[in-house]
């Protein structure tokens, strides 16, 4: 047996014991494993035991950035929900929709994902855009097992839709390519799927919609207690993105960390008031499992890369690239659709760490940042199947006492996410 693969099999599977088998949280099993990987490697060369604590310190602040962004963006949430901006949001959709089923439900589908969108967690969508939607779904007619589908849909896509999606960050880190360019490519990936997804699933049930039922299920007294302006914040975080992108050299660069902060502030007086320091700490503390996860995925590279284990996985990659169908690696593919979203079931940072690198550099036929995108959406279809931390929360939030007829109500959609980007990769990745 190759010590690399001797390597890469203690560090997989510490992770594999300490996530699913003891429910440690994924960062808290990250390390873990990254630990054992560096003990391993340092009983071969104990010249390395003295740098261990060095390797892990290096390992977790290789995604030091995007940790301060996500805590930034986890302010800006908490500070509009506090104001009663989603509510308010909530409401005025209803009311002017509520004849409208279709539109209403593809409202509701991003309203879902927006949290999701600016913190790079599907568990946020989830406990604050979630606990406004779910009641109303329910109140519109969709039963429990599609709700749960749909809400498990949107934070996935979520997820992965831009401005946030730590697994591209991963994968840009790991093969040296900046995180530019990215916020056309993933919206044509998410937002279209995102559609079909909330449609088959709900839309059946929405025909004919009762708003004095729904009145009677979500309070609709939020508009007398806030004005229009309590959407300012969200129009000027727009607004900055689109600049940011589309016309850089209107504004000094600013950092994601500052245009999510500067409109947060301004949610202190648009709308109703809260506790400034009670919500940051909540801020704080529900943004720290995500920035576990990133200072796990740090030290979780690192220890891969001192072991060898990554070019282990890099080298082999490469070689089933070699086996090709009318000038495409036909295994490789195969390997993207099932390797990739069944380590993401676990963690899809764990996946996109672990395979995302290796993946680009061995498509690099294709455009890197098509090839980024699309692994990313597979590495959070493992999101979709148990054990997620996802599956867990949406189960909860029903009050479900198992998640496999989820699952049911979801496997038209996984195999139609998985099929869209695999095309979306192939294509879009040649002639972008």
């Amino acid at each position: 047996m190759d010590i690399e693969l001797l390597y890469l099999l203690i560090i997989l599977g510490v992770f594999w014991l300490t996530a699913a088998k003891f429910k440690l949280p994924i960062g808290l099993a990250m390390m873990l494993s990254a630990l054992a990987g560096i003990i391993a490697f340092s009983v071969a060369h104990p010249y390395q035991f003295i740098h261990i604590p060095r390797h892990l310190v290096d390992g977790s602040f290789g995604y030091i950035e995007p940790v301060i962004t996500i805590a930034a963006a986890m302010l800006f949430m908490k500070f509009i929900a506090a104001a009663g901006a989603l509510e308010a949001f909530n409401v005025m959709v209803l009311e002017a929709f509520h004849k409208r089923p279709t539109i209403l439900l593809i409202i509701f589908m991003l309203l879902l994902m927006f949290p999701a969108m600016i913190t790079g967690s599907s568990v946020t969508s989830i406990v604050s855009a979630g606990a406004l939607v779910v009641p109303t779904l329910l109140a519109m007619g969709v039963p429990k097992r599609e709700t749960a589908a749909i809400i498990v849909s949107g934070s996935i896509f979520g997820m992965i839709a831009p401005p946030i999606n730590l697994p591209v960050m991963i994968i840009a880190d790991i093969v040296d390519m900046p995180y530019i360019g990215f916020t056309l490519p993933l919206l044509i990936l998410t937002v279209p799927l995102a559609i079909f997804s909330v449609l088959f699933l709900g839309r059946r049930h929405v025909k004919n919609i009762d708003i004095e039922r729904i009145k009677e299920k979500v309070s609709f007294t939020i508009k007398d207690e806030v004005t229009p302006l309590v959407y300012l914040p969200f129009i000027i975080l727009i607004v900055l993105m689109v600049i940011i992108n589309v016309f850089p050299t209107w504004l000094p660069p600013l950092g994601l960390p500052l245009v999510f902060l500067m409109p947060a502030v301004l949610a202190l007086v648009v709308g109703k008031r809260f506790n400034f320091m009670k919500t940051s700490k909540q801020a704080v503390y529900s943004a720290l499992p995500v920035m576990g996860i990133l200072f796990g995925v740090g030290m979780f590279i690192q220890a891969l890369t001192l072991t060898g284990a990554r070019g282990y996985v890099v080298y082999n990659i490469m070689s089933l690239g070699q086996i090709t169908l009318g000038n495409h690696p036909i295994f490789l593919y195969l390997g993207s659709m099932t390797l990739i979203p069944l380590f993401g079931a676990l963690s899809p940072f764990g996946s996109a760490s672990v395979f995302g690198g290796p993946y680009v550099i061995v498509l690099l036929f294709l455009n890197p940042i098509i090839v980024a995108s699309a692994l990313s959406l597979l590495t959070g279809v493992g999101d979709f199947i148990p054990p997620s931390v996802v599956a867990l929360h949406s189960q909860q939030i029903l009050e479900l006492e198992r998640y496999t007829p989820v699952l049911k109500k979801l496997i038209v959609p996984i195999i139609v996410t998985i099929a869209y980007t695999m095309l979306y990769m192939i294509l879009l990745g040649l002639y972008w």
